[in-house]
C-alpha cells in the first residue's frame, strides 16, 4: 500500500519554510525526488480558524509505503556526493528529510555551509561547540557557529539504490550453479548386461532381483514399472540361472521407499518387515550401482589375478 505525503508541516520561525527550501534546493542543482506532494496547513491564529489548504504541485511523484513515512510533510533529495559512504549512504541514494533546525546529538542533518549543501551527523560537545561530522576518515569535521542558520532539516530515513553484482562474481556463481546440476545417470544396455553377468549369479532368492530392478530404472536402462522388460532382460542375459525374477513379485516389492532412488532408501518406509532383509537389499543395490557407474565393462575386474611367466 502506498500513499502520498500529507499532514501538517513542522516549521520554525528562524528557518525557511519547506516550500522555500525546496525551491532553493532546485535552484542550487540538488535533485529533489519527492514531488507532487500535497501540503495541508492549519494556521495557528484565529482569523483562519476554518482551516486553509495550501497546495503546491511539482513535476514528478514518488510513491512510498505508509510504513516508510509518518503522516507529516517531508521532502526527498538525492545524495549528491560520497561523503557518507561509511555510514551506508552512497551517491544517488534518496534522503527523506523533515524541515527542522533543532536536531539532537548524533542525528543526521542537511546543512548549508559556505554555499554548499552537506549531509552530516550533528554533535554538540561539552564546550557548546556545534559540529558536523562524517564517518568517512577523509572527510574533515566542520565546526559551525550558529546551528539554526546552518542546519536546514533532519534526515529521517534514506532509501538505498539497488545493489549491483560485478561481472566476475556473477560468472563465478553461475559456473558453480551449473557444476552443481547433476547430469542424469545413464548406463548403456551393453554395460548393464555386463553388470548382470557379474552379479546376477549370486542371487539365490527370487525377490533379491529387486536389488537390480531399481538401479537399472535409476540409470535409464529400463523404464519405470516395466517389470516385464526387466524380467526379459535377466532371462536374455542369464537364461539358465535359477531363480528367475517374476513380474508379480517385482511389482509387489516396488513400494514405499523402494519407489525412490537407492540412495534414499530408509527402513522407516520400507515394504519389508525385517530390517536385516532391508539392509541386504540396499547393500546389493548399492553394489549394482557401483558397477553401473564404471566407465565401461571391465571384464578384467572379475578375472582372477595369476602370476605371469
Amino acid at each position: 500500500m502506498t500513499e502520498e505525503i500529507k499532514g501538517q508541516p513542522n516549521r520554525h520561525p528562524k528557518n525557511r519554510s519547506g516550500e522555500e527550501m525546496f525551491e532553493k534546493l532546485k535552484e542550487d542543482g540538488w535533485n529533489p525526488q519527492v514531488c507532487d506532494a500535497e501540503y495541508s496547513y492549519m494556521p495557528q491564529d484565529d482569523e483562519d480558524a476554518s482551516g486553509y489548504v495550501a497546495r503546491e504541485t511539482f513535476e514528478e511523484r514518488l510513491m512510498l509505503p505508509s510504513e516508510v513515512l509518518p503522516l507529516f510533510p517531508m521532502t526527498g533529495i538525492s545524495m549528491n556526493d560520497d561523503s557518507m559512504t561509511a555510514a551506508g549512504i552512497h551517491k544517488g541514494d534518496i534522503l527523506i528529510m523533515l524541515c527542522d533546525n533543532q536536531p539532537d546529538d548524533g542525528k543526521m542533518v542537511l546543512a548549508y555551509i559556505d554555499g554548499k549543501y552537506l549531509v552530516r551527523f550533528y554533535f554538540e560537545d561539552d564546550e557548546g561547540n556545534k559540529w558536523l561530522l562524517s564517518k568517512n576518515e577523509d572527510v574533515e569535521p566542520i565546526c559551525i557557529n550558529d546551528k539554526s542558520n546552518a542546519i536546514l532539516a533532519r534526515i529521517m530515513r534514506y532509501i538505498c539504490n539497488a545493489p549491483t553484482m560485478k561481472y566476475h562474481e556473477a560468472k563465478q556463481l553461475t559456473r558453480e550453479a551449473k557444476n552443481a546440476v547433476k547430469k542424469p545417470k545413464v548406463a548403456s544396455l551393453e554395460h548393464a548386461q555386463w553388470v548382470i553377468r557379474q552379479l546376477g549369479p549370486d542371487v539365490e532368492v527370487m525377490r533379491d532381483w529387486f536389488s537390480f530392478y531399481r538401479p537399472l530404472v535409476q540409470y535409464h536402462v529400463i523404464d519405470d514399472k516395466d517389470y516385464h522388460g526387466f524380467c526379459k532382460l535377466i532371462k536374455d542375459v542369464l537364461p539358465d540361472h535359477q531363480p528367475q525374477p517374476k513380474y508379480d513379485e517385482m511389482q509387489r516389492l516396488d513400494d514405499g521407499c523402494f519407489r525412490k532412488p537407492v540412495e534414499e532408501w530408509t527402513p522407516v518406509s520400507s515394504p519389508l518387515k525385517s530390517f536385516n532383509r532391508f539392509r541386504a537389499y540396499r547393500t546389493k543395490a548399492l553394489q549394482v550401482i557401483t558397477f553401473l557407474e564404471l566407465g565401461e565393462s571391465h571384464e578384467d575386474l572379475t578375472r582372477p589375478h595369476g602370476k605371469t611367466a
